[in-house]
């Protein structure tokens, strides 16, 4: 499923994205939780405080989607070495070199 995200808070701008609603429910919980009181509802319409919540919210966007959608996690590199050495042995850096040595050699 995926929802919505208003990048600066909807009070602050009509920009959004679309997002996996895990990740969109974490992005909430990061505004509510931890942006500094004020910046998410803008009562008086701040102009600097649009700004702030459009640079903050973008920059925690940028950051939850690369760290969830397209960059592997540090436990998700490990379970792969542990898969590596257990399929192929303690020499599976070797085999990957030679490997990729021979798709270049290849091209």
């Amino acid at each position: 499923m995926v929802e919505e995200h208003h990048v600066a808070g909807r009070r602050n701008s009509d920009a959004t994205v679309w997002l996996p609603a895990n990740r969109h429910a974490r992005l909430t919980f990061l505004q509510q939780s931890g942006w500094r009181s004020g910046l998410l509802r803008n009562p008086d319409d701040d102009f600097l405080l649009r700004l702030e919540a459009a640079v903050r919210g973008s920059r925690e966007t940028i950051a939850v989607v690369l760290d969830g959608v397209l960059a592997p996690t540090e436990a998700e590199i490990a379970s792969l070495h542990d898969f590596l050495v257990a399929t192929l042995g303690p020499d599976w850096n070797e085999i990957f070199r030679r490997w990729a040595g021979e798709r270049a050699d290849a091209r």
